[in-house]
Order: structure tokens, then C-alpha cells, then sequence
């Protein structure tokens, strides 16, 4: 199978995605399949979630809104708690689950939200994800800073918390000699 431009594309469902993409000035202007598939992967199913629902709000769907919504944020309770499952009951204690879990989120949206609210032969213009891309890697990155500012703070009290220990043990040292 050739594509429009003569090339063989690789596999031919990462090529499908973008033939629907026109530069028609009537189409709407959605985030295209493939990006909503990489926020799902890479930010979790709950931020492809979101551009979808962006996506369906401007073929003027509220109804698939709200599903979309709904399914992003069970999806991603339900992914935490297999990723806990796995991680407690198997030898894997890596984030490769995680990732899982949101390819397979992302696939969802694609091959069924996107398919029953937009249509799969819906023409767009690709919307540039820049701006959603900038929030998800904001984030992520206060959500880490977050992670590292109360482990350390966690770790100082930990670390007053075994000094007034050893203090008061100190203390009853001292006053069980004075006693003797």
C-alpha cells in the first residue's frame, strides 16, 4: 500500500491516522489522533482524554464530552489500582505497567471515542499541540518538584525525629545514673 506521496509507510495503522488531516479552512481544527494517543501515553489517559474532549466540543458533541471525561478519569483509577495489583503480587517493579496501561487508554479514545463522536472520515486541520504539551510538562514538572519537596521534608522530620529520640534517651540515661 503506497501513501499520497509514494513512500511505503512502516506500519500502516501509524499512516492511517493522518488520513483524514486537510488543509481546507472549513474543516475543524482537532488534535489529530496521533497526538492524542502520545498524551495518553505519555502524560496518562486522563490528558489524551482531555484533547479529545477539546476535539469533540468543536463538532459540537456535549454529550461525548462527558463520556470522554468519564472514561478518562475511571480509566486512570482503574490503571492506578492494576498498576498497585501488579507491582504487589509480581516481580516487575518498574513504570513499562504504567506505560501499558496508557497506550492502551490512548487506543480506546482512538479507535473508539474518537470513532463514535467525530467520525473516522472526518476532515481536520491538525492542530498544533504546543500549548497542551507546555501544561502537561508543567505539570509533571510541579508534580515532581512536589514529590521532591515533601520527600525532604518527610526525611527532616524523620531526621528530628530520631534526634529528639536519641535526646530523650540521653536524658533517661542520665537520670537513671543520677538515680543509682
Amino acid at each position: 500500500m503506497e501513501n499520497k506521496t509514494g513512500n511505503k509507510p512502516s506500519p500502516g495503522w501509524i499512516y492511517q491516522w493522518s488520513d483524514n488531516v486537510t488543509f481546507d479552512p472549513a474543516a475543524p481544527s482537532l488534535f489529530s489522533e496521533q497526538v492524542i494517543w502520545f498524551f495518553s501515553f505519555l502524560f496518562g489517559t486522563i490528558a489524551g482524554a482531555a484533547l479529545l474532549a477539546v476535539n469533540i466540543s468543536r463538532v459540537r458533541e456535549k454529550v461525548g464530552m462527558i463520556w470522554v471525561l468519564l472514561f478518562g478519569f475511571i480509566y486512570f483509577i482503574g490503571s492506578v489500582f492494576g498498576y498497585k495489583a501488579i507491582i504487589a503480587y509480581s516481580v516487575i517493579q518498574s513504570v513499562g505497567p504504567i506505560f501499558f496501561f496508557n497506550a492502551v487508554g490512548g487506543v480506546i479514545l482512538n479507535k473508539f471515542f474518537w470513532k463514535k463522536y467525530i467520525g473516522v472520515q472526518t476532515k481536520y486541520r491538525a492542530k498544533p499541540f504546543w500549548i497542551p504539551l507546555a501544561i502537561c510538562a508543567f505539570l509533571v514538572g510541579m508534580a515532581l518538584i512536589g514529590r521532591y519537596v515533601t520527600d525532604n521534608i518527610y526525611n527532616q522530620f524523620q531526621d528530628k525525629a530520631r534526634e529528639l529520640n536519641q535526646s530523650q534517651n540521653n536524658i533517661d540515661a542520665a537520670i537513671d545514673s543520677v538515680r543509682r
